[in-house]
């Protein structure tokens, strides 16, 4: 497994990793799964036009809320992208749009922490991830990416993958004991 570079903190805003990496990520192709839509602003007529070449279909995300980008997405509208609870942005390499719409659906399924590690460095380069109370944490294989990401949110603590997973699984036993408390008070 690669060596793999993490980094957390709160009100994350991918804007930060957007302006923190530049055109670094202009060659990855995207997914992203927010509740609120991938992108978000109120002079949305406007920006849509400008965006919509970033999106491609994928047949599988039709009516989910998972969205696939073209490279250039992150650099072209990071300050635009909505950010709430639950959601991830995941950075991955492809050599064509067929074959980012045939990786997209089986990527998409490894957007959980556990699954997810063992494929950082080799077709995912990046990992946005939050779900913890407004906490978010970004994970990468690349030292100088790290590095960069360090810099520019100099309040951001370093972060052990297995820190992370453990967090997330604290979260969702919280979510199933609070599922089960309210089933039984129906």
């Amino acid at each position: 497994m690669n060596e793999i570079f993490g980094l957390r903190w709160n009100g994350f805003c991918s804007s930060v990793v957007g302006e923190a990496l530049g055109g670094k990520t202009d060659e990855l192709w995207w997914l992203t799964c927010v509740q609120c839509g991938a992108f978000s602003d109120p002079n949305w007529d406007e920006v849509e036009a400008h965006l919509e070449k970033f999106w491609f279909k994928v047949p599988q995300f039709e009516n989910t809320s998972a969205v696939a980008l073209r490279p250039g997405a992150l650099s072209a509208g990071a300050h635009l992208m909505s950010w709430d609870e639950w959601a991830y942005l995941l950075g991955f390499r492809a050599s064509n749009e067929v074959e980012a719409t045939l990786l997209s659906p089986e990527l998409a399924d490894l957007s959980m922490p556990h699954k997810i590690w063992s494929h950082l460095g080799s077709s995912i380069e990046l990992f946005v991830d939050d779900f913890a109370g407004g906490d978010a944490a970004v994970f990468t294989s690349r030292r100088d990416w790290f590095d960069r990401l360090r810099i520019a949110c100099p309040q951001s603590q370093e972060i052990t993958p297995r820190e992370w997973q453990q967090i997330f699984d604290d979260a969702e036993k919280e979510t199933q004991e609070y599922l089960q408390n309210l089933r039984k008070s129906l």
